[in-house]
């Protein structure tokens, strides 16, 4: 599984990473959702509230192999959006609205805003181009130009054929 790190948003003083899978399905750690609930254990803790609801968040969670910032490749399990909320829901630490809340606010926002940034990234790379297409038609243009009046020039120096040409100076 493919996941791309989308966006790092804060909460409090935490920073929450939000990732995309392939299947444009927005994700957050398990570990990320406990130390934002503020459990003393986040990892154990999250893990309790899914084996209590496995039926629910089986279907709302992947585990991968992910890298920690020391270089090294652990099962981490992720939650997608409905299983941030599910976990929310049955969570009784005193953060668990704000979290929803704040997790609900970004994924929203990430996953309308993605398509306007890409129109306008679009829309960016259709103006460069514009741009570097109509100075290379300029340059084209101005190379005919040039070209088409060179011809002419040697054109009207040679009105007469080499015979002609060789005849008349005879004389």
């Amino acid at each position: 599984m493919s996941l791309e790190l989308i966006t790092t948003e804060k909460f409090g003083d935490l920073d929450c990473d939000f990732y995309k899978n392939l299947n444009d399905e927005i994700l957050l750690t398990r570990e990320q959702i406990g130390n934002a609930l503020e459990y003393t254990h986040p990892n154990k803790s999250i893990e309790i509230i899914h084996r209590k609801h496995k039926d629910r968040l089986e279907d709302f969670s992947v585990t991968i192999k992910l890298m920690a910032t020391d270089g090294k490749s652990y099962d981490t399990c992720l939650y997608t959006e409905k299983g941030v909320m599910e976990i929310c829901r049955w969570s009784r630490q005193p953060k668990a609205n704000l979290f929803m809340d704040f997790t609900w606010d970004v994924m929203d926002r990430t996953m309308h805003k993605q398509p306007m940034e890409n129109l306008q990234d679009l829309s960016l790379k259709i103006s460069q181009y514009t741009s570097t297409i109509s100075t290379e038609l300029s340059s084209i243009k101005s190379d005919v130009q040039f070209l088409t009046y060179n011809y002419y020039k040697q054109q009207t120096l040679k009105k007469y054929s080499k015979w002609k040409s060789k005849t008349s100076q005879r004389k």
